[in-house]
């Protein structure tokens, strides 16, 4: 009769982990395939330029601030720029969310940041999204063809680290066959980043050793630890 009890108590366990994770898993399915609104930058970009005489030296501070480690000012500095559709802002702003430097960490918005830079064929900016799609914490569905695409992108515009991962074989991995591979070199000759969509980013909660379903199945969180 105990043993039976128990039984019943770790069928329940097992239920009330096993939903959650469908539930995610589900919702994070309707993101990718467009059927729920995504992306936190597509209303507050800012279709303004700033003054072409004073946005170069301002953004030069940004930099500079940024290099000083000075995060805060940074932030301030620059996020005016990515709005108003500076690739190197963007970059910037990618960098710093993606680390929590200045700013709140939000690793899904930086990869928003990093794809509006990339797109509009700022190099490390290429790289850096090349590297999100390999990983389960950016907001993106893995995709090592994705990956590879943006690697070569990169490459091609003169990325040093992209360049080596190439060269060592980093680019796509082994788990990528050489066929699928030839492939996407042959796509990516005649293909350019502005032909690219914007990114799909999928943003769920995420709860350590709980939530984890939904990363074998591909989907990708903003591993946001609110529950560590």
């Amino acid at each position: 009769m105990l043993q039976k009890r128990y039984k019943r108590i770790y069928q329940i366990i097992f239920l009330l982990w096993l939903g959650p994770n469908f539930v995610l898993t589900a919702y994070a399915g309707l993101f990718y395939l467009g059927l729920i609104p995504m992306n936190n930058l597509l209303g507050e970009r800012d279709p303004r330029k700033p003054d072409q005489q004073f946005a170069i030296p301002i953004l030069e501070m940004g930099k500079a601030a940024y290099d000083a480690d000075n995060f805060t000012k940074a932030y301030e500095i620059l996020l005016p720029f990515a709005k108003a559709g500076h690739a190197e802002g963007q970059y910037y702003l990618g960098k710093m969310l993606d680390q929590g430097l200045g700013a709140k960490q939000d690793r899904c918005l930086a990869t928003e940041w990093f794809d509006l830079a990339a797109r509009s064929g700022f190099a490390p900016a290429q790289y850096e999204l090349a590297l999100a799609y390999r990983e389960t914490h950016d907001g993106l569905i893995d995709s090592a063809s994705q990956s590879y695409l943006w690697m070569l992108e990169a490459a091609r515009n003169g990325h040093g680290l992209a360049i080596d991962d190439l060269s060592k074989g980093h680019g796509f991995g082994s788990f990528m066959r050489a066929r699928t591979a030839h492939d996407i070199k042959i796509r990516h000759a005649n293909w350019r980043p502005k032909m690219e969509p914007p990114v799909r980013i999928v943003r769920l909660l995420y709860i350590p050793s709980f939530t984890m379903l939904q990363h074998h199945l591909g989907a990708g969180t903003c591993r946001e630890e609110w529950f560590s």
